[in-house]
């Protein structure tokens, strides 16, 4: 394909790269707002909504400064820090499905309970475990640091686990903005 083809091709790229970017963004911006909104962090930063905007503008600008501190790492350090996220995530999430289905609602009575709620989720931990296994050694050490000030916070928040956390109602909007606006002369959607 030539020229033509790896100029195709990188544009592409940067378009998936940027709208990825945008996506995952905006994302984590609305994820602190609720998360701000519901008292899990200062409600008076992250649940900070722009009255011009309906924009979470606080929580959108701190993820634009935090992303911007990517620019610090190599590429292969971005990767293994997203993927010791993403381990933890998959691994808590294997934990959660035996915690809540076998342990807590007891579904434990015929093979197919045992086998889809402690079996396949052991499974799942146990090839998680492999990988975590291949995980280069500062990104672990860097995301057990960042678990364990998580977990701090945690235990801070819940008072030494004597008080629940809010839970998060999805029925409530993420923009705090509600209700319907009709368009008229002066108003803009």
């Amino acid at each position: 394909g030539g020229i033509v083809l790896q100029s195709v091709l990188t544009a592409a790229g940067f378009a998936a790269t940027l709208a990825s970017w945008l996506a995952s963004h905006a994302s984590v911006a609305r994820m602190l707002l609720v998360m701000g909104r519901n008292g899990v962090l200062p409600k008076r930063l992250f649940g900070y909504i722009s009255p011009r905007t309906h924009t979470p503008a606080f929580t959108v600008v701190l993820v634009g400064i935090v992303s911007l501190a990517a620019i610090a790492f190599t590429l292969d350090q971005i990767v293994d820090y997203i993927n010791y996220g993403a381990l933890i995530a998959f691994t808590f999430v294997n934990i959660s499905v035996i915690a809540w289905f076998a342990v807590r609602q007891g579904r434990r009575r015929t093979p197919r309970d045992i086998i889809n709620y402690i079996v396949m989720p052991a499974i799942g931990m146990a090839l998680t475990g492999l990988l975590w296994v291949n995980l280069d050694d500062h990104a672990l050490v860097v995301g057990l640091i960042w678990t364990g000030l998580g977990l701090v916070y945690l235990i801070f928040l819940t008072r030494g686990f004597r008080r629940p956390v809010v839970s998060f109602d999805e029925n409530q909007p993420v923009t705090g903005f509600n209700k319907i606006v009709e368009p008229g002369p002066r108003s803009q959607i």
